[in-house]
C-alpha cells in the first residue's frame, strides 16, 4: 500500500517512540495478512486494480479490500463451474442411437451410388 499511497499508509502508524510505530506497522501487516488469507495472487492483483479506480487518492480500509478480493475468488468459482459445465456437456455429447446410425449410413449409401462421393468404401 505503501507504494501505491506514499507517506499517506506509513503516516498513520506514527507513534510516540520508533519502536511503538513499528509495533502498530506489524500490527497492521498481521490483520492484513490474516483476513487476506486464502485469497490467491490473482484475486488480490484484481481487488489493487479495483482499489486504484475506486480509492485514487487514499487505500482503502481492510475490509473494503477483502470484499474486493472476495468478488474476484467468486467470480473465478462461477467461471470455474461454468467451464466444467461446459466440459460435461462436450463429453456427455450428443447420444447416437441406432436409428440415427442407420440414418446416417443410408445416406452415406446414396452419396456411393450418385457418384457424390465415390471414394466410399462399400458400407
Amino acid at each position: 500500500m505503501n507504494a501505491r499511497y506514499p507517506g499517506v499508509w506509513t503516516a498513520q502508524f506514527k507513534a510516540e517512540t520508533p519502536e511503538k510505530s513499528k509495533k502498530l506497522y506489524k500490527l497492521a501487516k498481521a490483520e492484513w495478512a490474516a483476513d487476506l488469507a486464502g485469497f490467491t495472487k490473482e484475486h488480490i492483483d484484481d481487488a489493487l486494480s479495483k482499489c486504484k479506480k475506486a480509492y485514487p487518492d487514499f487505500y482503502p480500509k481492510v475490509g473494503s479490500f477483502w470484499r474486493y478480493c472476495h468478488e474476484a475468488k467468486d467470480a473465478e468459482a462461477r467461471r470455474d463451474a461454468f467451464n466444467e459445465e461446459q466440459r460435461q456437456k462436450l463429453l456427455s455429447g450428443p447420444q447416437i442411437t441406432p436409428a440415427i446410425r442407420d440414418a446416417h449410413l443410408a445416406r452415406l449409401r446414396v452419396f456411393k451410388r450418385t457418384k457424390i462421393m465415390p471414394e466410399l468404401e462399400e458400407v
